[in-house]
This record gives structure tokens, C-alpha cells and sequence, in this order.
């Protein structure tokens, strides 16, 4: 489409230059048709035979072709009105090489050529139209007068035509530049001298490259040398393995002295030779002063480079992304060539196993690691990680949510900090096994990271009472996690979620995010909220089971405890929760603190409850989310419009919201701002909708 737009730059403001539509496909088109079956009909009732088979014969060419040219004009036409230049150009010119001797084809691809502001190919195709049409009559001679027109018009455009890109100063010039996709680039440096050196010259244009498989993206890798060196981030995401050699081979010749980010998914078939192997190595090599960020995926490739070699050839790496379906013990490498003193930091690792013996040596030389990030590790891994990683801050083992704000977010601390010991730790469930981590596993790590750690997300096992005994034998002191903000794990059936939130009682009371999934006693999850100094002003509780009257009193019982002076509830999260009711949520609504809440897959609530709930909390909530609630529907949605604070909505997996309701929410609203909507799989709510929103919600999320 971006195409569209600039080729239009080309044109003079005082006329606008409007595609020819395509003919409407009916049958008052086929008389010419009709007459060729009368008379092979003719020829049949008079017994001419021969002249009836050659009748027939040109029936039958006539229908097959002028089928076949609707069609593709048709086709021809929507493409190049949606920006898809190629496509409607390769259209056209199949009509012309289905029906030579007709201007059909001539005429489409004449149109297309004048509206993108190529009015020269414009005029030769309409010349080479008329040189075939122009001396038949009849039926065919308003395709001549339209050739004829479209030539004029060509003619007449290109006089006035202004090359804008050309004239434009070079910082407009470079503004348009950056709007163009790799796709959209190529054409552009065909143009002309002019384009090509404004183009090439353009820093931005060229400062996050990604090459993907495309004609375009093989035909830009021949002018490499004239944009590498303003290449700063560089993603070869291209299976064409002659492409991707050819662009290492410019990184070994120092053509890109700028990159800084690499990224290299699927990098070798694991057909691939070992000089292979070496063109990447030699390439890594050049850019060992420069490249802080690489990222790379060696699939089932067995022979492919390892991460000690990675990690080697470059002297300035801070972050790399490692990936293989194998086991990570092929591909670990020798590490001790890697430089105790290298920078790196961060080091995700994907693989199919990841044992102790993997990362023991990586550990050890790499000193500088603060984010560890492994996904297929099995449980061996926590013994180096609990005696060998002194500067690790964040370390996650198969933990899939790695899109979390914490991880994202968080800065690495300097050298020079002294402030050692885990901030954040992640776990999820084993590769292997698909069990969680053993709490008797990851119970030496804590207490080691006692007084450092901040965030815990961890899917455990629990421990048995022999477990537990031995442990506290080892370390009897208690842990006390002193710093400790926010703690997300699975409520343990026995004994281990409890002693954790013990833990805190010694503490100096810092939590304020409690997350929980599968909580099998409601009343013992309340009792554990309730001992804490203060409770969390973050509460996630997920897929609650309990006895449904117990539930509600727990909840009450909770609930009150936030009404209290100096005591704040600001988010709540309720997904499936059994014992939440219509009796629960009037109490929930009088939390004055309260201002982000989340309802999923509740059952037990009404639309009357979630009614009388809005009514109270109205003026309050500023951020709201429905997920997979049949007692939401169209009134309850409209009814959120009272919430004049609110800033942000979600609505996801609705099956009784409409149109009607997200328009009756933006009216009224009318008087202040929904600044964010998100809208996920709510089948009776419909792109028209969404799209008349644009301009009253600065920010929408859609997907169906």
C-alpha cells in the first residue's frame, strides 16, 4: 500500500488519477456467444458437419477465453486498487497473452501503469495495444477509443508529473524513506539515479534490516554494499541459504562495521556443511567489537557452532539468544576459551535437555551473567545454579511467560554492585517429566537468596514431611525472605505454600503482589493473607475449588480485612473462583482503594449481581477486564460507561456482547476518555464496529 502512496507523489493535485473498474461478469455478455451456437445449430439441420465441428470449435475457444479474461481483469483490477502492484500487473499481462489480438489486457495494464505514475510503460502499452486492435470494427472499436483515450491521458500526465522525491529536501525525502518496507524499498531504487542515491544515502531507512524470502529481499542482497553500513540491527530470517551466505560474507568483508544486533532464526538445514559453520564464525569474528546482541536458532543441526564459540569470537556480546532441538550437551561447547571477563549478561537457552554438567563450565566462566533465561532444563541444573552462580539476578528454568513485565523490565545490575544474590526467580514445569520443580530441589536456592530475592514465580511440587525435615536439619534458620514484593506459585495440597507465606511473618512485610493458582482450601489461603502484617495490595487468585458456603466466607471474611484504615486493595483478579457470588460483590465494591479488577470464568455471578456491583463502584475503577463471563452481556457493558475514571477495558471470550454494547459504552462515555480498548474473541462483535471507534478510543486491540 505504501507504494501506492508514493508513486501517487508523482502526480499533479489538479487531477486525481482513478483506476478503470472492471466489467461486471453477467450473462447479456455472451451474444457474440449465442450466435456462434446458432450457427452450429444452422449447420447441424443442414447436415454440414465439417462446418458445424469448426463452428462448435470456436464456440467453445470464444467461451473458454472471454471467461477466462473477465476473471482475470477483475482480479487485476481489485489488486492494483489494494496496492498489490506486481500482482495486478502479472494479471493484466496474462490477459494479453490469452487474447493478443484483443485490448482488453492492453487496457487493464496501460490503467495500472498510469495510476502508479508510470505513465512512460503507460504509453507503450497502449501503443502496443492499438498496433493489435486498431483495425477491427464493431464490438472492438471502443477498445480502440480507450486505448487511444488512455494514451492521451498518459501523455497528458506525464507533462505534468513532478518528481517530489527529487525536488524534496533530503529530510523529507528520508521521512517517506523510512516508511518503506525491504518489499517496498526494491522498486524504489529502479526508479532512477536520483532515487536510488537519496535512498541509499538515508541512514533510517536501512537502520533495522530484515531479510525475508521473497524476490525482492534476493534481488536487494546484489546492492548490499551501498546501505550496510547503515545497518545497526540485521535479522536474516530467510531459509535461502545462498542469500544468507552472501550477506556473512559482507559482514567478513567489515561492509557492515555497524551492527549491533544480529538475529539469524533457522540458520543452518542440518544438511549443511561445516565451512558453513565457519563463513558464521568468521563473520562473528569482524563484528567482536561491536555486536552486543545475538540471537540464533540451530535447529536439529548437530554440527552447527556452540555457544563457547558464540561466546568467544565476540568480545563486546552482552545478550544471546541460543536455540537447537537437540540436547544442549552437543552444543555447549569448551568453555574454557571464553574470557572470565566477558561482558556477557544475558543468556537464554532453548533446547531439547539442559542437564547439570551443560552449564557447571558456563557458570564458572562466565562471571558477568545476571539473566539466565532455560527452557528444557531438568532438575540437575539447581546444583551449580545454588553453588556456582554468585551474580545472577534473574534466573528462570522452563518458565513459559517470559513476556512478564519483570523480565522484561529490569535492568542488570553494574559490575560494581554489591548488592549480590538472585532478584527473580521462574520455574515451570520440568521438560522431561511435565511435573513441577521439586520444592526439596529449589528449597537450597532460597534460603541462599533469602535476603536479595524480590519476586518468586515458581510452579513447585510439594515437599513431603521427611523433605521438609531434612532441609530445615541443613538450615535451620528460617527463611526470611526480607525484600520479597511479589510471590506466584501453585497452592500446594500439603504443607509447602503455607510455610513460604511464614516466611514473611519474619520479614519486614514488603509483599505487595500474591498471586495463586489451584488453591484447594480456600479458608487456609484466607487464614495465611490474613497473619500477614500487611496484606498484598495485588491479590491473583486462580481456579479456587472449595466448598462453595465456605468460600463465601472466607471471601467476606478477606474482604472486610481490606476495609480497614491504612490497609489498600488497588487490583484483584478473580478467575474461576468458586465461592465468588452476588453476595460477594457488594462488599468487594465498597474497597475505596479499589481500582483494577478482573473477572474470569466466574459461575456463580448474574448479570443483576455484576448490575448492582457497577452501580457501587461507579466513579471508582479505572482499569476493567471480563474473560469468558456468560453473565456479561450488552447491559452490563453500557452500565461500565458510569465509571468515569475508567481508562482501560478487556473484554475477551464474551459470547453475549454485540455491537450494540460497546456502542452504547462509547456514548456514554461520551463525556470523558476510554483511552485503551481490547476486544479478543467475541464472536457477535464485528470489525465495522470496532473501525467507527478509531476516533473516539485512542488505542484499540482487536482480534478475532
Amino acid at each position: 500500500m505504501m507504494r501506492s502512496l508514493l508513486c501517487s507523489t508523482f502526480q499533479s493535485s489538479t487531477k486525481t488519477i482513478a483506476p478503470i473498474p472492471a466489467r461486471e461478469i453477467d450473462i447479456t455478455i455472451l451474444d457474440e456467444f449465442n450466435g456462434l451456437i446458432q450457427n452450429t445449430n444452422l449447420c447441424i439441420k443442414n447436415n454440414k458437419i465439417k462446418q458445424a465441428e469448426e463452428q462448435a470449435s470456436v464456440a467453445i475457444d470464444y467461451l473458454h477465453q472471454f471467461q477466462l479474461l473477465l476473471l482475470l481483469d477483475t482480479r487485476a483490477y481489485s489488486r492494483s486498487v489494494q496496492g498489490h502492484f506486481e500482482l495486478g500487473c502479472g494479471d493484466a499481462k496474462k490477459m494479453i497473452e490469452c487474447a493478443p489480438q484483443l485490448g482488453d489486457g492492453y487496457i487493464r495494464l496501460g490503467n495500472i501503469f498510469s495510476m502508479y505514475g508510470y505513465q512512460e510503460a503507460a504509453i507503450r502499452t497502449f501503443d502496443e495495444g492499438l498496433k493489435h486492435v486498431n483495425g477491427l470494427w464493431g464490438p472492438r472499436r471502443k477498445e480502440v477509443n480507450q486505448l487511444k483515450s488512455g494514451k492521451a491521458d498518459a501523455i497528458k500526465m506525464k507533462k505534468m508529473c513532478v518528481d517530489i522525491i527529487a525536488r524534496a529536501p533530503v529530510e523529507i525525502a528520508d521521512c517517506i524513506f523510512e516508511l518503506l518496507s525491504t518489499h517496498e524499498k526494491v522498486p524504489c531504487l529502479r526508479v532512477s539515479k536520483v532515487w536510488r542515491t537519496k535512498l541509499f544515502d538515508c541512514k533510517e531507512a536501512w537502520r533495522n534490516l530484515v531479510v525475508y524470502d521473497t524476490n525482492s529481499d534476493t534481488e536487494l542482497v546484489g546492492s548490499a554494499q551501498q546501505f550496510a553500513g547503515h545497518v545497526e540491527h540485521l535479522t536474516l530470517n530467510t531459509s535461502n541459504i545462498q542469500v544468507r551466505s552472501k550477506y556473512l560474507k559482507h559482514i567478513r568483508s567489515a561492509d557492515f562495521y555497524r551492527v549491533e544486533s544480529l538475529e539469524i532464526p533457522n540458520v543452518y538445514p542440518i544438511e549443511c556443511e561445516r565451512h558453513n559453520v565457519l563463513t558464521l564464525s568468521n563473520a562473528l569474528w569482524q563484528l567482536r567489537h561491536i555486536l552486543t546482541t545475538l540471537s540464533i536458532n540451530v535447529g536439529n543441526n548437530r554440527t552447527a557452532v556452540t555457544i563457547a564459540e558464540l561466546v568467544s569470537s565476540t568480545d563486546s556480546l552482552k545478550t544471546l539468544h541460543f536455540s537447537t532441538m537437540d540436547n544442549l550437551t552437543t552444543l555447549a561447547g569448551d568453555f574454557s576459551m571464553v574470557n572470565k571477563s566477558h561482558p556477557l549478561m544475558t543468556l537464554e537457552i532453548k533446547a531439547n535437555r539442559i542437564h547439570r554438567q551443560d552449564i557447571e563450565r558456563m557458570l564458572q566462566q562466565c562471571r558477568q551473567l545476571r539473566c539466565l533465561i532455560m527452557n528444557g532444563c531438568d532438575e540437575s541444573v539447581f546444583y551449580p545454579l545454588t553453588h556456582i552462580s554468585h551474580n545472577l539476578s534473574i534466573l528462570a528454568c522452563n518458565y513459559q511467560g517470559n513476556d512478564v513485565p519483570e523480565m522484561k523490565k529490569t535492568k542488570t545490575k553494574p559490575e560494581n554492585d554489591k548488592d549480590t544474590g538472585l532478584k527473580m526467580i521462574y520455574t515451570g514445569r520440568l521438560n522431561i517429566s511435565n511435573s513441577p520443580v521439586s520444592a526439596a530441589v529449589i528449597f537450597p536456592l532460597l534460603h541462599k537468596n533469602m535476603k536479595s530475592l524480590e519476586t518468586i514465580h515458581c510452579y513447585l511440587s510439594d515437599w513431603s514431611t521427611y523433605d521438609r525435615q531434612t532441609r530445615l536439619t541443613i538450615h535451620p534458620d528460617c527463611i526470611k525472605l526480607e525484600k520479597l514484593v511479589t510471590l506466584k506459585t501453585v497452592w500446594s495440597r500439603n504443607t509447602l505454600f503455607p510455610f513460604l507465606l511464614q516466611q514473611l511473618l519474619a520479614g519486614a512485610g514488603t509483599l505487595t503482589t500474591l498471586g495463586v493458582i489451584n488453591v484447594c482450601s480456600t479458608v487456609k489461603l484466607v487464614d495465611s493473607i490474613m497473619n500477614l502484617r500487611t496484606p498484598p495490595k495485588v491479590l491473583q487468585l486462580h481456579k479456587i475449588d472449595d466448598d462453595s458456603f465456605t468460600d463465601i466466607t472466607s471471601y467476606i471474611r478477606l474482604i472486610e480485612r481490606y476495609k480497614k484504615p491504612f490497609i489498600s486493595l488497588q487490583c484483584i483478579v478473580l478467575d474461576e473462583c468458586s465461592g465468588v457470588t452476588d453476595s460477594v460483590l457488594p462488599c468487594l465494591s465498597q474497597i475505596r482503594s479499589l481500582n483494577d479488577i478482573t473477572f474470569s470464568r466466574l459461575q456463580l455471578t448474574t448479570t443483576n449481581g455484576l448490575l448492582r456491583f457497577i452501580s457501587i463502584c461507579s466513579g471508582k475503577l479505572s482499569r476493567v477486564g471480563f474473560v469468558k463471563m456468560n453473565s456479561v452481556t450488552n447491559r452490563v457493558i453500557i452500565a461500565l460507561g458510569r465509571f468515569n475514571k475508567m481508562s482501560y477495558l478487556e473484554l475477551k471470550s464474551l459470547r453475549y456482547v454485540t455491537d450494540q454494547g460497546i456502542c452504547g459504552l462509547i456514548e456514554e462515555k461520551a463525556t470523558f476518555e476510554l483511552v485503551e480498548l481490547s476486544v479478543e474473541k467475541c464472536d457477535l462483535v464485528t470489525q465495522g464496529c470496532i473501525s467507527n471507534l478509531k476516533n473516539k478510543v485512542k488505542t484499540i486491540v482487536y482480534k478475532t
